[in-house]
């Protein structure tokens, strides 16, 4: 009797801990796709501020120097941005700006008046 008694203890523990290694590699699995999905969110917004901070540079060498063409990357601390080469209109730059942070690519577009060097128009674009 006592020795049946341990046979049922033991299968219970054997079947609780069957249970309960399901449920930690559930809620693993659903935590694994969560750290994957934030880091992405992250990297995205890292590269949205690059590809900004690179449009903001193209439009100070601009102001420095009108005939600034671009095509040229720019380190921002640990990353790097790319400034296509800027078209010029009658009135106005046009600037392209590329940032990719962890496989993330982020483009911008903008169109900046050639007198007052604000900006006219300025788009997040898919590619260019």
């Amino acid at each position: 009797m006592i020795k049946e008694k341990g046979y049922v203890i033991i299968i219970t523990m054997v079947i609780l801990i069957a249970v309960l290694m399901i449920f930690v590699f559930t809620n693993f699995n659903k935590f694994l796709e969560n750290l994957v999905i934030l880091i992405n969110l992250n990297s995205r917004i890292q590269a949205k501020s690059l590809a900004y901070a690179c449009l903001e540079i193209a439009l100070e060498k601009l102001k420095e120097n009108q005939n600034y063409l671009g095509n040229e990357t720019i380190s921002v601390e640990n990353f790097q941005c790319f400034i296509s080469p800027i078209e010029m209109t009658t009135n106005s730059f046009k600037i392209k700006a590329k940032s990719t942070i962890n496989q993330i690519n982020y483009f911008l577009f903008s169109e900046v008046d050639k007198v007052s060097f604000s900006i006219i128009n300025l788009e997040e674009k898919v590619s260019f």
